[in-house]
């Protein structure tokens, strides 16, 4: 019995003695290789099965594409912004020119009345003298004279486009005479109408009308009550 229990180990051991021992060399460079290869496997196979891969890439693009037209319309719109508020700003020039014109024209226009009033007043004097000179008998130099000197100064006046408007005779009109008193006329025809003239009216041409300048001073006949 006891030598069967003694012999049981050595057959194991001699079972255990008859594996080959591995002397194999290992290969670094040879591992990386393999495992970059397989990682590029399953990368490849990751990409095939992520749906939508290039899709995603075209939304990307479509996105940025979005952004950028969103841009350029924004640029468009102040832009156009600009450009509107400069030609407010163009029209506003313009029309500030426009009423600094007119208001130029209309300065110049008062300062050519009053003068052209004040040369009527230097006629009026012509007109009394000339008057005068016809109270005495004859013509004399001094009445030709003045004669030609007033015709001369109408002549200048009405280069200015003002001109003597005649009243003597005419119904009274209160828009260009100005009534100083009225006198009492036999003549029924002569009511309500110049039968004497103190100082003459003047009109002004201004554009395709006539406006009055000065109006006249008159006398105004009124018939006496049967």
């Amino acid at each position: 019995m006891t030598d069967e229990r003694t012999e049981e180990p050595e057959a194991a051991v001699e079972e255990t003695s008859e594996i080959p021992e591995t002397n194999q060399h290992f290969d670094a460079v040879a591992a990386v290789a393999e495992m970059e290869a397989a990682m590029a496997a399953v990368e490849a196979e990751q990409h095939k099965q992520e749906p939508g891969g290039s899709d995603r890439y075209i939304e990307l693009l479509e996105s940025e594409i979005m952004e950028l037209n969103a841009l350029v319309e924004t640029r468009e719109a102040a832009l156009a912004k600009a450009e509107a508020r400069t030609e407010r700003a163009q029209d506003e020039i313009e029309k500030a020119k426009a009423r600094l014109t007119a208001e130029s024209g209309k300065q110049l226009e008062i300062a050519t009345r009053k003068v052209l009033v004040s040369f009527i007043e230097v006629l009026d004097e012509l007109d009394r003298a000339l008057n005068a000179a016809r109270q005495e008998e004859g013509a004399s130099e001094l009445e030709v004279g003045v004669e030609n000197v007033h015709r001369r100064f109408l002549t200048t006046l009405e280069g200015f486009g003002a001109r003597r408007c005649p009243a003597l005779g005419q119904p009274f009109d209160p828009a260009v005479h100005d009534a100083l008193t009225t006198t009492p006329t036999p003549d029924p025809d002569q009511d309500g109408k110049v039968v004497a003239v103190i100082r003459e009216g003047y009109t002004i041409v201004n554009g395709d009308s006539e406006e009055l300048l000065r109006a006249a001073s008159v006398v105004v006949g009124k018939a006496r009550a049967q």
